[in-house]
């Protein structure tokens, strides 16, 4: 509200500004605009689905290790050699134990490769590795959620 004051005279005048609303507006436009492509967790894989999914238990982000077709695999987003995945494993563990590994593997991969990583993680003494998968929507054929 605004008070207009004129010779003599005080009146009340009910204007709505909306300027500060659209400045809030922008400003979480931006927020949303420069957090989105940070909720996403490591390199993009296709993931095999399945029909019984586990829900996430865990509060923490967990460590991604993506294993793409070709060999690469991925540790988050930084690319890791095989050779080198179980140390740097074994320092993220030491880090902070409690902190789950999600392993992602490409559906188009044979197991030995992902079972590989699974290897590396069990002996760097990681506590909790689970699989990426995609679940299975019933009545869709190959539709996944």
């Amino acid at each position: 509200m605004a008070f207009t004051t004129g010779p003599g005279q005080r009146r009340i005048t009910c204007e709505i500004n909306v300027t500060p609303l659209v400045d809030v507006i922008l400003v979480l436009l931006i927020i949303f605009m420069v957090v989105t492509p940070m909720l996403h967790r490591g390199k993009e894989v296709e993931l095999p689905q399945a029909r019984q999914v586990e829900k996430e238990r865990s509060t923490t982000h967990p460590l991604t290790v993506a294993v793409l077709p070709g060999d690469a695999l991925f540790l988050d987003d930084r690319p890791v050699e095989l050779s080198d995945l179980e140390e740097q494993l074994r320092r993220e563990v030491a880090r902070d134990p409690s902190r789950p590994i999600l392993v992602k593997g490409d559906r188009s991969l044979d197991y030995e490769p992902v079972r590989q990583v699974l290897r590396a993680a069990q002996r760097a003494g990681a506590s909790g590795v689970s699989l990426g998968v995609r679940e299975l929507v019933e009545g869709s054929e190959g539709g996944a959620r």
